[in-house]
């Protein structure tokens, strides 16, 4: 195991050391709602279609359980850190006493995938990719996507000033090697997958969570928000200014 990947091991493991994995910062992500919905929208349209799936970062499992009670599809997840294997594995067989947890649930560097090639119809994630080695990791998707398969993954970037402020002023809330994307990232998968349905989220939405103690203020903000985002990034350009992209990717033959 390199040391990048170990560095990363270390850091998930602790993260993860209670079976829950909750981080201080999750608050923020109230601002980005709207790219989980649509980011868990392109994910179900794949899992509706059946096939065999793979979860990058599994983490706790909640999200391969929530697609479990919804559709007939073969999942299967990686993490990094055994402690969030362990906990997913706990969790899925209590809501789903049936599931081949030790078959399909692994501690796994996706830099290195233990699976043959051409075995998933489409992986997925979130927060995921960035953390791993460019661009190994998007050879290892194309590796193990069937022809035509699809990867549906958001991802942060790194191309806000003011987000990037604040993550050189919390350094201990992420890993040492974790890298946002930037377009360099983009155009990399884009050698291995066609890239349609971008993305992008995260400007006026920003102070969102500030409402969170108000339901009503919150919802009402947001709905705003969310549309004044689509506007502005219709500007050409103004992508740089977002918080995360969602984007899916269809393989390529290369």
């Amino acid at each position: 195991m390199d040391k990048r990947v170990q560095r990363e091991r270390d850091f998930h493991e602790l993260r993860f050391q209670d079976g829950v994995g909750a981080r201080p910062q999750e608050i923020f992500y109230l601002s980005i709602n709207s790219a989980k919905t649509w980011l868990n929208h392109k994910i179900s349209n794949a899992a509706s279609l059946g096939g065999k799936g793979l979860e990058f970062g599994c983490s706790t499992g909640d999200f391969l359980s929530s697609l479990l009670n919804k559709y007939s599809f073969t999942c299967y997840g990686i993490d990094i850190s055994n402690n969030a294997v362990l906990a997913a594995k706990e969790s899925i067989s209590k809501i789903h006493p049936n599931f081949p947890v030790d078959d399909h649930l692994f501690v796994m560097d996706a830099n290195n995938l233990e699976f043959k090639s051409e075995f998933f119809d489409f992986c997925f994630g979130q927060g995921v990719l960035h953390h791993l080695d460019f661009p190994k990791c998007v050879e290892e998707v194309h590796r193990v996507l069937k022809p035509s398969g699809l990867m549906i993954f958001m991802e942060p970037l790194g191309t806000n000033p003011i987000i990037n402020l604040y993550r050189i002023l919390t350094p201990n809330d992420r890993s040492v090697d974790e890298y946002p994307f930037t377009s360099k990232h983009l155009n990399i998968i884009n050698q291995y997958f066609e890239l349609h349905d971008i993305q992008y989220f995260g400007f006026f939405t920003l102070p969102g969570f500030i409402f969170s103690f108000n339901s009503t203020l919150y919802k009402y903000y947001m709905f705003l928000a969310e549309r004044m985002d689509k506007l502005f990034f219709k500007i050409p350009g103004m992508w740089r200014f977002a918080w995360v992209v969602v984007f899916q990717g269809v393989r390529k033959d290369v």
